[in-house]
């Protein structure tokens, strides 16, 4: 996807190991956004507040995100729809609630976890 390849046999390449020459390099040099950082912490039990803090799920009224209820359909010709239910136990969004504040409170978030390892 990154290299925009037209190789159709995509799956070959992850087994094979048959990268292009500098594409790793290339990629891992790239500016990188932490949208999926969030899901972590919540596997864990965990959210992260406005500020960067780790706490526990339900400590605080100001996570940077949160997971909204949803309600999913697809029609039979795959058009897929959602819409917000708070009665679904099953199916979340995740939703950053503060956008301007995303980057640098997850950033620090797991800056904190890291340096425990």
């Amino acid at each position: 996807m990154l290299a925009k390849s037209q190789n159709s046999q995509h799956l070959d390449v992850l087994v094979n190991r048959s990268f292009e020459k500098g594409l790793i390099e290339e990629f891992c040099s790239m500016y990188r956004n932490m949208w999926c950082t969030g899901p972590i912490f919540s596997i864990a039990g965990k959210t992260v507040t406005i500020d960067g803090e780790i706490v526990p799920k339900g400590d605080t009224d100001k996570p940077v995100y949160e997971y909204e209820p949803i309600k999913i359909t697809c029609t039979p010709d795959g058009v897929t729809e959602w819409e917000y239910d708070n009665l679904s136990a099953e199916r979340f969004i995740f939703r950053v609630n503060d956008l301007n504040k995303y980057e640098t409170a997850m950033f620090k978030a797991l800056t904190t976890v890291l340096k425990e390892l």
